[in-house]
């Protein structure tokens, strides 16, 4: 009798690449072969879910670093080894801002220091569950009308496109009190 053997040759493990997203962002992993190859994406080196089945595999509202893994599965069913895909995720940093503090003027302003990529600027009556009170590409707050001996705080955040919106700053603005002699001198003249 002849026997025929066969030799199962696995196909060659995807070719990626690891990626970085800002928090709140979201990204293509891309895994590439051959010609007639699908993929298979998963939460786990072994076992764990399957995410996806296509070349691409798209990440939305990123949060946290994360390993992906991808496997090349061959025209006839057979998978390759799984390769380690690193989603890096960028958490986005509270802005810097600084408020005026005023002598015997009620108008007050506060600045915030330019973020790169950020298109907006949000300005916030509390640290959370607030009311907008202005968005705009500027850096600044409008005045604010104070009374004399009075301050009020405002909350800043910036935007990127594509990212989350970044943590709050608490900006300070104040009015000194007029200040007033309490024993003033006398000159006299004749």
């Amino acid at each position: 009798t002849l026997t025929d053997s066969i030799t199962v040759i696995p196909p060659e493990d995807p070719i990626v690449s690891n990626d970085t997203v800002c928090e709140g962002g979201t990204t293509t992993l891309i895994a590439t072969n051959g010609p007639g190859m699908s993929y298979n994406w998963y939460d786990q080196p072994t076992g764990g879910t399957l995410l996806g089945t296509d070349s691409t595999y798209t990440v939305t509202g990123a949060t946290t670093t994360t390993t992906y893994y991808v496997e090349t599965v061959s025209p006839l069913g057979c998978p390759s080894s799984r390769t380690a895909v690193i989603l890096v995720v960028t958490p986005l940093q509270a802005p810097t801002a600084t408020g005026d503090n005023a002598c015997d003027t009620g108008m007050v302003a506060a600045t915030v220091d330019p973020v790169s990529g950020a298109t907006l600027y949000n300005w916030y009556d509390q640290a959370s569950g607030g009311s907008l009170l202005q968005s705009n590409n500027g850096l600044s707050y409008d005045t604010t009308l104070l009374t004399p001996g009075t301050s009020t705080t405002v909350y800043v955040s910036y935007t990127i496109p594509g990212c989350a919106e970044s943590p709050l700053t608490a900006v300070t603005l104040s009015i000194d009190s007029n200040i007033i002699a309490t024993n003033p001198i006398l000159d006299s003249i004749c």
